[in-house]
């Protein structure tokens, strides 16, 4: 007792949150059990509060000096995240793809507020408070900087996880429909849902935040990967560099070379059929281009790989995988 009682007591919760914070920090517990992953490294507040008063006369002698300028610009970057996250951002639509694989929803934004303008492949945090107000969860945006709106595609982790609460919501808003569009009327004007049944926003958002593939137009070659849901920010690239930097740009475009890598598991083909459509158009977008304009084409290349992985291995395995209408039916 040397240095007083709350040494004791400081040292005991410093402790106890360094092995909460370590034994949720496994992957089996940050994919299966996300909600107490997140919860419990929130105890990093205590954490460092506790160091703070570590020490002789409850007060740790030097500790305070690193805290300072990093807690400050903490305190600061949480405070423009809460501003950026309370202002209203509209849903436009909401399209589910079920299968018995796997499911996945593209929820439609309108680009207002803080996702009014962002670049290719970036992700955004997302709290939908009907669902828990608590939670935060990052997706990487699917559309192109120059749509009109802006999308995310979300997989649906399993019962009982955020993911499958939130669409179940969406779900229930419009039963029994894969595509659900969502207005409500301001005097003469239809415009997207911002608000839940709660009255409070229907989707918060906390974004644009950095990727690398925002860097696509610093280089003339440029090349994406990306495995299972993590296409979207492939989507997101390929739609760019075909519907605007190919189609717009004159002469040297940035990139001129573009190389898309997708891998895939062969039993979740079917819930990424947004994908094979979306490959599908920007082929033929970018024949029609070639074939409009093949000089200024000529330079310009484009390659998408596909890789398949889990594939069926005999006759009557492919059998299983043929597609029914209940497999893919919403």
């Amino acid at each position: 007792f040397i240095y007083g009682v709350t040494v004791w007591i400081s040292g005991s919760l410093i402790i106890v949150c360094m092995e909460l914070l370590y034994c949720t920090s496994f992957a089996a517990v940050r994919h299966g059990k996300f909600e107490t992953f997140w919860y419990t490294h929130h105890l990093f507040v205590i954490f460092f509060l506790s160091i703070l008063f570590h020490g002789a006369g409850s007060v740790n002698p030097n500790f305070w000096k690193w805290f300072l300028v990093p807690g400050i610009l903490y305190i600061i970057e949480r405070s423009m995240r809460e501003f950026r996250a309370r202002q209203a951002v509209g849903v436009v639509s909401v399209l589910h793809m079920n299968n018995k694989n796997a499911r996945i929803f593209c929820l439609e934004l309108e680009k207002t507020g803080p996702i009014r303008n962002h670049q290719e492949g970036q992700y955004v945090f997302i709290n939908a408070p009907i669902v828990s107000k608590w939670q935060w969860h990052p997706f990487t945006i699917s559309s192109p900087p120059d749509q009109k709106t802006l999308t995310l595609h979300i997989r649906n982790m399993g019962d009982g996880s955020w993911t499958d609460r939130l669409q179940q919501f969406f779900q229930a808003v419009a039963p029994g429909k894969a595509y659900t569009e969502l207005y409500h009327r301001d005097g003469d004007i239809l415009v997207p849902q911002t608000t839940g049944p709660d009255g409070n926003n229907l989707i918060c958002i906390d974004g644009p935040m950095a990727a690398p593939t925002q860097h696509l137009g610093e280089y003339s070659t440029s090349i994406v990967i990306g495995a299972g849901i993590g296409v979207t920010p492939v989507r997101s690239t390929l739609q760019s560099i075909i519907y605007y930097r190919f189609r717009r740009g004159i002469g040297q475009t940035f990139p001129d070379q573009a190389y898309c890598v997708w891998l895939v598991n062969h039993s979740q083909l079917d819930a990424y059929r947004f994908m094979c459509r979306s490959l599908k158009e920007a082929e033929d977008e970018l024949y029609m281009m070639k074939k409009k304009n093949p000089k200024q084409m000529q330079e310009k290349v484009l390659q998408i790989h596909i890789f398949v992985t889990s594939t069926p291995k005999t006759e009557e395995a492919w059998k299983k995988y043929r597609s029914k209408e209940s497999d893919v039916s919403n």
